[in-house]
Order: C-alpha cells, then sequence, then structure tokens
C-alpha cells in the first residue's frame, strides 16, 4: 500500500527580480505515533527548483522529518488527450489539407489537358500519295480543341469554390488556434506529466501537525505602477502602488500573500581573499613533493584529455578461456570430521618437530603458517555447519550474523518502500560471546543512493557529486535517455517567460535596472490572484495619502508653454522605484507621466501637461560699446524681459528659467549685470547633465495679475573680433 496523499494550497509568495519563492502549507490529520510515517505530499509544478526545496513542522510536538524525496508524478491519464477546442483544430486542419491535395489535383488536370495539341508533320515525311494533298480532314482536330477547352473550364470552375473554401477554412484555423492560445497549454501536455510530489518520512506523532512547505519556480516578473489622484483644490494627493505582474510558473496563486523584492538570489556573496606582502629577500623555492591540487575540475582532467588526444585507443585483448570445472560434490558430515581430526593431527606433529630440531625458526614459521591455515579452514566449516536466519532475526539480512549495533541516523523504511538489499557478511563473535541484535536502517533512509558522479568523458558534469533528480532516477528505472525525459518534462512545464514579448504600458522600467545594488521589499495590504498564463496582471499594493505643493514652470528661451508641476514628499517608508504613473485630477485621467527613483522622504516632482491659462513673453534689448585704453575691447549688453500673466482665480508660483552664455576662453569675459526680482542659480541638477550659467526666478503672482522679471549680462570680447553665429543673443 502506497503511502497516503496530503492536499496543501499557496499562502504566501515573495517574487523577486525573476524567481518567486511560493509557500504552502498542509495539515497532516492523522498519522502513526510510533516509528515512521511516510507521506506524500502532491500537486507540485513540474518547474520547482528541487534544490531550494525547505520543509518543516510548524507546530509538531514530538515528530521531526526524517527525510523527504522529489519525485514525479507519472499517475494514469484520466480523460482524453485532446480538448475539444484541440480536436476541433485538428479537424479543421485535416480538412484544410484535403482542399490542398484536391487543388493541387485540378492544376495539375489543367496542366496535363493544355498539353494536348495537334501535332503536324512534315510533307516529306508522309506518303507521296497524300503528302501534296491540299484536301484534308479539320474535323478532329476541331473536336481535340474543344475537348481541351472544355476540359480546362470545367477544372477552373472546380478550382475556384476550393480556393473560397480554403479560404474561409484558414481564417476558421486563425481563430481556433487564437481560441487555443487563450485556453492555455494543450491538454497532450498537461496530461504527460501531471506534476512533481514530495515523499516525506515523519518520525514520532505527527497527529493535528501542520506542515510548511517552500520552494523557488522561475519564469516570473514584476513591474511597479503606480496612480496618482489629485483632489480639485491641488491641496492633497493620494498615491496607489501597484504591480504589473506575469508569471509561467505552473501554480495560479489565488488569494495568496504576495510580496514583491528587487533583490537577485543569484547574486554573488563570496569574499575576497587577500594575500599578504612580505618585503625581503627573495629566497629560491624549497624543493618539495607536494603538489597543490588544481583549482578547476578542468585542471583536474587536463591530463586525461591530452591522452585521449594524442594516445592511441588502447587494445582489447581477448577473453580468456578458461577450463571447465568439475561439479562441487557435496561434503557429507563424516568427511568433514574426518578432515578436521587429520588437520588436529597435523598440527601436533609440527609441533613436536619444532621443539628439537635445528632452524627453529623457519620451522615455527611452517607452523603457525599452518596453523593459520588450518583455522581458516575450521572457521569455513563452521560457518558453513550454520542453517541460514531469516530476515529479521538476529542474523541480520541475507542470512549474514550481525556484528555490534550500529547508531543509525535514520529509522527504518516504512511500508512501500523500495526492499532493502541484503547486507555484507560480518565476521562470527568469538566463542562463548552473545550475539548482539544490530539496527539496520532502509535503503531510502539515507540519500546517498541517489548520488552520482558523471565519468571523465562527460565534460559538462565531470568530477562533481551531484544528487540524481527524479528524472534521472525515472530514467535509470526504465532504462531510457535522461535527455530525452528531460525533454518530455520541459514540454510538459510548457514554455518560459518571454519578457520581452508583455505587453508593458509606457516608461515602465525593469526592476534590476532601477534597482541597482539595493534590495527593498514591499507588502500587498490585501490578497490576490494571479493566474499562471504569461499575460500582464495588474496588483494593487497600498495607497497613500500626503500634502502637495502645485508650482508653474516655464522655458521661455525655448518655448512659450507653462506647464504645471506638483511636488509632494514620498509617503513610502522605502524607496519609490521607477515607473509609470496614471495622473488623475477630480477623478478625470490627465497624463501618463513617468517617475524617478526617490529615496524615502525627498520630494517627488509630476509634471501635469500645459497650464494654456498663464501668458509668458519674452522681450530681449542689445547694445554694443567700446571700452578700454585705446578701443581695446567691445562690451555687448543683453537685457532679457519676461512678462509673465496669470488669468486663474487663485494665487499662483511660476518659476521662470533663462540662462546666459560660459566660455572657456580667457579673452572673453561674462558678467551677470542685474537680475530683478533676485534670481538664484539653477544646474538642473538630479534632472539631467549638469547646466552652466542657469538661471532661476521665482514670482508670485495673484489672481489675475501680471509681472515682469529681468535678466542682463555683458560680453566683453576683443576689438575686431565677433562672436561665432553674431554678437547679439537672444
Amino acid at each position: 500500500m502506497d503511502a497516503p496523499i496530503i492536499s496543501s494550497s499557496i499562502t504566501h509568495v515573495a517574487l523577486y527580480r525573476s524567481r518567486a519563492l511560493v509557500t504552502r502549507k498542509a495539515k497532516i490529520e492523522t498519522a502513526s505515533t510510533l516509528g515512521a510515517t511516510s507521506l506524500i505530499l502532491g500537486g507540485l509544478p513540474l518547474k520547482l527548483d528541487d534544490n531550494s526545496l525547505q520543509v518543516r513542522l510548524l507546530n509538531g510536538r514530538s515528530a521531526r522529518i526524517a527525510d523527504l524525496h522529489v519525485e514525479l508524478d507519472l499517475s494514469e491519464r484520466k480523460g482524453p488527450v485532446r480538448t475539444e477546442a484541440e480536436e476541433s483544430l485538428r479537424e479543421l486542419r485535416r480538412e484544410h489539407l484535403a482542399l490542398v491535395v484536391s487543388r493541387e489535383r485540378e492544376r495539375d488536370r489543367i496542366a496535363y489537358v493544355a498539353t494536348i495539341t495537334p501535332t503536324l508533320q512534315r510533307e516529306r515525311d508522309l506518303p507521296e500519295s497524300i503528302a501534296f494533298d491540299e484536301e484534308r480532314d479539320v474535323g478532329p482536330w476541331l473536336k481535340m480543341a474543344a475537348f481541351v477547352r472544355d476540359e480546362v473550364i470545367a477544372s477552373r470552375n472546380r478550382l475556384r469554390p476550393l480556393e473560397k473554401q480554403m479560404r474561409d477554412l484558414t481564417d476558421s484555423i486563425a481563430r481556433a488556434e487564437h481560441r487555443l492560445e487563450q485556453e492555455g497549454r494543450p491538454a497532450a501536455e498537461k496530461l504527460l506529466v501531471h506534476h512533481k510530489r514530495v515523499r516525506l518520512l515523519i518520525e514520532g506523532e505527527a497527529a493535528d501537525t501542520e506542515l510548511e512547505l517552500s520552494y523557488l519556480l522561475p519564469d516570473a516578473c514584476w513591474f511597479p505602477q503606480y496612480e496618482l489622484r489629485v483632489d480639485e483644490d491641488g491641496e492633497r494627493a493620494e498615491l496607489g502602488v501597484s504591480a504589473l505582474i506575469a508569471q509561467l510558473t505552473g501554480d495560479d496563486w489565488e488569494g495568496v500573500k504576495l510580496q514583491l523584492s528587487t533583490a537577485d538570489l543569484r547574486r554573488s556573496t563570496a569574499l575576497p581573499e587577500v594575500d599578504s606582502w612580505r618585503i625581503g629577500k627573495a629566497q629560491p623555492p624549497r624543493p618539495t613533493g607536494w603538489r597543490d591540487l588544481p583549482g578547476t575540475t578542468k585542471e583536474l582532467f587536463d591530463g586525461y584529455d591530452a591522452g585521449v588526444r594524442t594516445g592511441a585507443p588502447p587494445e582489447v585483448p581477448p577473453a580468456a578461456q578458461l577450463p571447465e570445472m568439475p561439479p562441487v560434490q557435496a561434503e557429507s558430515p563424516t568427511r568433514r570430521r574426518k578432515r578436521r581430526a587429520e588437520a588436529r593431527s597435523e598440527i601436533t606433529t609440527l609441533r613436536s618437530r619444532s621443539s628439537g630440531a635445528s632452524g627453529g625458526e623457519d620451522l615455527a614459521e611452517e607452523v603457525f603458517g599452518a596453523e593459520e591455515e588450518v583455522a581458516l579452514a575450521l572457521d569455513d566449516l563452521a560457518l558453513d555447519e550454520q542453517p541460514p536466519s531469516p530476515v529479521g532475526t538476529a542474523g541480520g539480512l541475507g542470512g549474514a550474523k550481525a556484528g555490534p549495533p550500529m547508531v543509525m541516523a535514520m529509522a527504518l523504511s516504512t511500508a512501500g518502500a523500495a526492499a532493502p538489499r541484503p547486507a555484507a557478511a560480518a565476521e562470527p563473535p568469538p566463542p562463548g560471546e552473545a550475539i548482539t541484535e544490530g539496527i539496520t536502517a532502509g535503503e531510502d533512509a539515507l540519500a546517498y543512493h541517489s548520488l552520482r558522479m558523471a565519468g571523465p568523458d562527460d565534460r559538462t558534469a565531470r568530477g562533481e557529486l551531484r544528487a540524481a533528480g527524479a528524472q534521472d532516477q525515472i530514467a535509470e528505472t526504465l532504462g531510457a535517455d535522461r535527455r530525452v525525459l528531460r525533454g518530455l518534462v520541459a514540454a510538459a512545464s510548457g514554455p518560459g517567460l518571454d519578457v520581452g514579448n508583455l505587453k508593458l504600458p509606457r516608461h515602465t522600467v525593469p526592476v534590476a535596472k532601477l534597482a541597482g545594488h539595493f534590495a527593498v521589499r514591499y507588502d500587498a495590504e490585501h490578497p490576490v490572484t494571479v493566474p499562471a498564463d504569461g499575460s500582464v496582471h495588474g496588483v494593487a499594493l497600498m495607497w497613500k495619502e500626503s500634502p502637495i505643493r502645485r508650482t508653474y514652470r516655464c522655458w521661455p528661451g525655448i518655448e512659450s508653454n507653462v506647464y504645471e508641476m506638483i511636488t509632494f514628499e514620498n509617503p513610502l517608508g522605502v524607496p519609490l522605484l521607477a515607473g509609470p504613473a496614471r495622473i488623475y485630477r477630480g477623478g478625470e485621467f490627465i497624463v501618463n507621466a513617468p517617475l524617478v527613483t526617490t529615496a524615502p522622504g525627498e520630494p517627488i516632482e509630476i509634471s501635469l501637461g500645459v497650464e494654456p491659462s498663464i501668458a509668458v513673453a519674452r522681450n530681449t534689448f542689445y547694445d554694443e560699446t567700446t571700452s578700454g585704453l585705446m578701443g581695446g575691447s567691445t562690451d555687448l549688453t543683453h537685457k532679457i524681459e519676461i512678462e509673465v500673466r496669470s488669468k486663474l482665480a487663485r494665487p499662483t508660483r511660476v518659476e521662470v528659467f533663462e540662462r546666459v552664455p560660459t566660455s572657456d576662453d580667457e579673452e572673453i569675459t561674462i558678467k551677470v549685470l542685474r537680475t530683478e526680482p533676485r534670481a538664484e542659480k539653477y544646474d538642473q541638477g538630479g534632472r539631467g547633465p549638469m547646466l552652466q550659467g542657469g538661471y532661476r526666478f521665482a514670482l508670485d503672482l495673484g489672481p489675475q495679475e501680471a509681472k515682469t522679471c529681468t535678466l542682463e549680462y555683458r560680453i566683453t570680447i576683443p576689438t575686431k573680433t565677433v562672436l561665432e553665429g553674431g554678437n547679439r543673443r537672444d
């Protein structure tokens, strides 16, 4: 009887950059209180990473997990191989193929009939009596031409409806393929290998115990997305943080607790080792017979590879022809006793000879050698006389006597496990000493039986001791090729997630690019549901409210538009990642704007677009004079006046940005003469490349008010020189 199967459900998912850590929980209602209990936890996805599997008992009183194995569930198929949509698509393709064959036949018929034409023979090839006869019968020729014409017309009439049916079937096939793609993977792939399962060996009392299992899955990714809702007054805003999630892990996440992280699970954590520096007189290295081990597996097999490339293949000697041995006759107990008496007599004779003979050392060696041979012969006879012991008695397994008791790390295998192998024969105990029964572990108690080391010809895995997975073990059992079985499992697992083909909104940034080397986690406030269909699904994480500040900005030297900007502090306790943000004002959608990565508490600026109720006019004035001794320099004075007029019914703050020329030439001097109102320098730090010569004016306008700001600067250049492009800078 196989182990009972318990069901589990997904309770928690931690989604990283490209992998998901899934946590399941299961309830063990009944379990044995004595010995060990074997359980099976099924329904696990095929893409499960076996090396990442972790299992623990949450409330086990005296139970512990002794062993676990990951297996493939190759249960019997239930239901048809193909679904209704797959069968319909198959029939449509068959009809299309039949129409293609019929069309090609009609085309071949037209081509064949068109080749039927009358052939005129030359006069010199005809008999002289009819060679120059002017009267020829053209009736058969006309009948032949009429037959060809009628057959071609009939074939073309039959060909037109075939082509129309093919066009209709092509559209039907496209619709069926689209419907099948929406349904998911083909049923044949689903029925090939259902899923994986974990076999557990639990010791102790495990009744009413909760089991937690976690594992890693590939083919899952997420992208941040935001939604900002600004009220009508522009005083407060509500920031909604959400995520765009796509996954093809094979697990449907239904009502799970979700955590999103920017951490990279494959990031290296190995610390560098610093070598010591020694300063002194160089000494020649001492000769030693020690040779350091190769640093890599490739260096370990360099000699083998060189020998394979250069050496000739060894000659295979012919199989040795051994003479046939005579059949062994069973020895009777009388013959055994007679041989034993003869052996004792021989030992007594040798001892008496060694007591008074010369060359005592050689004779003693002969005596003791004979004693050793006789003792071994007696031991063999004693073992032959012992009756075989049944399995499970003091005699151990396979009739061999058990030695001293052994301390094993695992318990006995339960029913349904593989039969244990016979133990090796042990040394018999000395006479008069009791035989102690040992503890024998089952074959599946330890995982050593699944370890495999590839040969030197396998360049991908040689020199490494690896645990054989479920596919490899099944392949060994079935005698199949492991690569073929892996291909079947990969086909059953379905295709991987293609991130490049996901339909993502504009301004979406991959997590690996925007997070850099810092790791941050976002917790969803409510349970979420994400199906494993490879499509992008939006999941709301949290909502945070924050006060905002509204300003207006313009760059009159570039364009006359005025842009409305809102600024608010990052309301999250963690960094806000870059991504697209949908902006709403008073419930009305305005624009889809990008956000940049912002630290906690730092200001966030978002543009709401052009504000048509504020107008800007820019006027420039220019004056050129000569200065210096004997008119050695020319002063180019520029004055910029910018008028800002507000038509809004509320007070507004407008920021005006201007810039003055800069130069690295020592003969050119640029000086700002006056800014009114006083302007501050602006280098647009954090928004792009550093700007030189930038200034920012801050104007506070009342309702329906206009103000003017002025910037005046002077450029001094040597006389008889001009600026490239003209001395006047607009």
